[in-house]
């Protein structure tokens, strides 16, 4: 079976960091934290299989550009499919 690069963006990086520490620190939760971080971005990092699974957005300008989004608990995840030349 055919494998593809998955790489997060910067942005994702913090966002995942940011919500680890808010369920970790404000909810009190670590355990909770540990399982959504790893949750979440397992669902990222398994695009690696399937690039293209997802619907495509509905909205414009993103919709052209091929962005297509899936869920991961109750979190949206959007990514790009692109092909090097």
């Amino acid at each position: 079976m055919r494998t593809y690069e998955v790489r997060l963006t910067d942005r994702v990086e913090e966002d995942l960091a940011g919500l680890f520490e808010y369920i970790s620190g404000t909810l009190f939760m670590p355990l909770a934290a540990e399982r959504a971080y790893s949750e979440i971005k397992a669902a990222c990092l398994s695009l690696d299989q399937s690039p293209k699974r997802g619907a495509p957005v509905r909205f414009e300008p993103h919709r052209s550009t091929g962005i297509r989004w899936v869920l991961a608990r109750n979190y949206t995840v959007f990514s790009v499919w692109t092909t090097r030349p």
